[in-house]
């Protein structure tokens, strides 16, 4: 009797089923997940210019897809390093870097799509009541002489502040590793339902980092 991965289709999705039906060769599911990162970008991009809560959760389906596929690949890539060359192995390697980026990828673009909420914070300022999720803007005015990081998940532990991404001149930046070095004219842009400062001043006081909310556009 043929097995899959789970004891229950009902714990799958029937794209998950799917694929570990036709268990699609490494190249097949690469480009499976180059397919499905385009299609999260375009959906953030019309996320973010229709303000549309429908489309954002597209997205986080999505993102669940490509994660799986990502541990397929990986799957895969560990079977083939069993009865590889050793000169084979440095491709190997550098298939599960890619896998890495790939999940990556799917969260910078799922970051994107949440930054829609900026379209109303906009209109309406910093505001933000208990309970409800709000858009925060952070500009960083001051940093100390030396070396400053702020390790984001850290950062919304203490403070109940996600950071989606930051504007940095005129740019903004989605694909935001686990620690960051702000730069003086930052602005952080953070997702929260605490709209209490105390925290967030004194993780930054500890920091030596001074910063203001904004409430301009940027």
């Amino acid at each position: 009797m043929a097995t899959t991965d789970h004891t229950s289709d009902d714990l799958i999705s029937e794209f998950q089923h799917q694929i570990i039906e036709d268990d699609p060769s490494l190249k097949d599911l690469v480009h499976t997940t180059f397919e499905k990162l385009d299609q999260m970008f375009d959906l953030a991009y019309a996320a973010l210019k229709l303000n549309s809560a429908e489309i954002e959760k597209e997205i986080i389906e999505l993102r669940d897809e490509v994660d799986f596929l990502q541990q397929r690949m990986i799957r895969k890539i560990l079977l083939a390093s069993r009865s590889s060359q050793e000169e084979e192995r440095g491709s190997l390697i550098n298939m599960i870097l890619l896998s890495n980026q790939f999940r990556r990828l799917a969260g910078s673009a799922e970051r994107m799509a949440q930054l829609r909420a900026l379209i109303t914070a906009f209109d309406q300022g910093a505001i933000c009541d208990p309970g409800e999720e709000n858009i925060l803007l952070y500009r960083i005015l001051q940093l100390p002489d030396r070396q400053t990081e702020i390790d984001l998940d850290q950062m919304e532990q203490q403070t109940g502040r996600m950071v989606l991404a930051i504007r940095r001149e005129h740019r903004f930046l989605f694909d935001l590793a686990e620690t960051i070095e702000p730069r003086s004219g930052d602005i952080l842009i953070c997702r929260t339902i605490d709209p209490a400062e105390e925290a967030m001043k004194l993780f930054m006081n500890e920091r030596q980092i001074g910063y203001e909310l904004w409430k301009n556009q940027i």
